[in-house]
């Protein structure tokens, strides 16, 4: 179940990634591959930068001490971050030629998409996390003050198993 995460990562970067063909595709007239590089290039710089701060800002870790909502905002940060670059460097490159309708739509199309996908995610994951399938099972050896106290914290907490203790 642990390593779902990273099949989580995986849907978003194949997510992005067509999101992304799409565009350059339709700013290509249906042709990605005969796009130009400096058509494509804002849209694909502003993917990198999506999935990367995705990842560099731990989104998916789904932290149960972060909210679903404060999950929620925060990619929808990220996507918007992405938009905003692809709108910039779009405007360097192209100026008064940009394609902004091209960028807008990629943009909602990507923030609607890792929007709908990590809301899903949280949600297995907080299912996953009240069945006990995130918590760690351990094993106390040592039946000291501090062993009994680590195994009482544990238990009112919930966040270990605590599968048996041995001492000597």
């Amino acid at each position: 179940t642990r390593l779902r995460v990273f099949h989580f990562r995986a849907m978003d970067i194949l997510g992005v990634t067509v999101a992304t063909i799409v565009a350059v595709a339709r700013l290509a007239d249906g042709a990605p591959l005969s796009a130009r590089l400096i058509d494509a290039a804002p849209l694909i710089l502003g993917a990198v930068a999506v999935l990367g701060l995705l990842r560099s800002l731990g989104l998916y870790r789904f932290d149960k001490s972060h909210g679903f909502l404060s999950h929620l905002a925060s990619v929808a940060c990220v996507t918007a971050f992405g938009a905003a670059l692809t709108f910039i460097l779009g405007f360097a490159l192209h100026g008064s030629l940009t394609p902004w309708g091209a960028y807008g739509r990629w943009g909602a199309g990507v923030q609607a998409l890792l929007l709908v996908a990590h809301a899903a995610w949280s949600l297995l994951v907080t299912d996953w996390r009240r069945k006990g399938a995130l918590t760690p099972n351990i094993v106390v050896v040592g039946a000291t003050r501090h062993a009994e106290r680590l195994i009482q914290e544990a238990l009112q907490r919930g966040d270990i198993n605590v599968l048996g203790g041995f001492d000597d």
